[in-house]
């Protein structure tokens, strides 16, 4: 494998690590099988920092992906894929839970963010200002869209919008060079994170589907 996608796959593969953790304890209180605080400040954080790694690797993956001129072919390609899949995802849990279904997830914010991102890679003044504007007026000024008034309660269970997550793909792109002259020889210490890695999608796609229905099973078990 290429040096310098071995650790963008370790990256990919820690943050899917980091998802199944979070989604087992969710569906566990959920079925409650347990009773986790998911209002506490770990989990309100936990969660947005596995999407905080999925977007950065976003962007470094658009910075290694695409050259100038842009290959829009390419790009339309991997954005119809990915709406395609969050399609999915907000019709099956529109059946299943249809009080807080996903109309806007994780990654139907990553299917915007790969038509729009590939954009700024030839604009690194534009992307440094966007980068300092959204973290500055979301965490020191709680700007969100809700104390802006501009959203209603929000109620799905998975609400990623481009509001202030851009920001964090835009910043992969930028860190791109730098991440990537980190020096790593494939370890089998690490070969799961690779490999899981090379497969987030799928794993994303699959894990929650398998989790919940095995916790389900217990529950009506129990």
């Amino acid at each position: 494998m290429n040096q310098r996608y071995y650790i963008l796959d370790l990256i990919r593969g820690f943050a899917v690590v980091l998802m199944v953790i979070f989604h087992f304890c969710y569906d566990l209180d959920v079925l409650k099988l347990h009773d986790f605080d998911m209002r506490s400040t770990f989990w309100h954080y936990f969660p947005r920092l596995i999407v905080f790694l999925f977007l950065f690797c976003v962007g470094v993956s658009q910075k290694i992906s695409y050259s100038t001129p842009l290959e829009w072919k390419k790009i339309f390609k991997r954005v119809r894929q990915m709406a395609f899949f969050a399609l999915l995802i907000s019709l099956g849990t529109y059946f299943l839970f249809p009080k807080n279904w996903i109309y806007f997830g994780t990654l139907h914010c990553i299917a915007v963010i790969s038509l729009l991102g590939p954009w700024f890679l030839e604009k690194p003044i534009l992307s440094w200002g966007i980068i300092s504007l959204f973290p500055t007026s979301y965490l020191f000024f709680d700007l969100s869209l809700e104390k802006l008034s501009l959203m209603p309660e929000i109620t799905s269970m998975d609400y990623i919008p481009l509001y202030p997550w851009l920001w964090v793909t835009l910043l992969g792109q930028q860190m791109a060079k730098l991440i990537l002259k980190i020096k790593l020889n494939p370890n089998k210490l690490f070969s799961l994170l690779e490999y899981l890695g090379k497969h987030s999608l799928k794993v994303y796609l699959l894990h929650q589907v398998i989790l919940f229905s095995f916790l389900w099973l217990i529950a009506k078990f129990i």
